[in-house]
């Protein structure tokens, strides 16, 4: 069961065409450790922005051999907002921020801590809501 509830968030992070409705109806059922089940969805949305995170890297070394110039201002331009963007990768259009963060370059060490910040207060708010 844990094992479907973190499939189905790190499906929903890495392809926001799914409905994640798991929680909540977990809730509605009942019977369920939904703190469990909050941890395992936690990790799951986790692990997708890292490894969308991690793609915009690898994307980034071809961008940036292309025009090494311009792309370094681009980036040295927009990566403190993709920072402050980080908290809302629980967002449908979180997918792009966390490749967008890696693809300019944002430190992974600031960046991760504020997208678990923002996915903690995505599912808290599911199951205290």
């Amino acid at each position: 069961m844990l094992k479907d509830v973190f499939i189905e968030a790190f499906r929903h992070q890495l392809l926001p065409l799914f409905s994640e409705i798991t929680l909540p109806a977990m809730r509605a059922f009942g019977g369920f450790a939904i703190q469990d089940a909050v941890a395992a969805a936690l990790l799951g949305s986790a692990l997708a922005v890292f490894v969308l995170f991690r793609i915009g890297r690898v994307v980034s070394k071809f961008w940036q051999a292309q025009q090494p110039e311009r792309n370094s201002q681009l980036c040295q331009r927009f990566q403190p907002y993709t920072m402050g963007l980080m908290v809302f990768v629980a967002t449908p259009f979180g997918f792009l921020i966390a490749f967008a963060a890696g693809l300019l370059g944002a430190p992974i060490k600031y960046a991760m801590p504020l997208a678990l910040l923002g996915l903690g207060l995505s599912y808290g708010a599911q199951y205290y809501g």
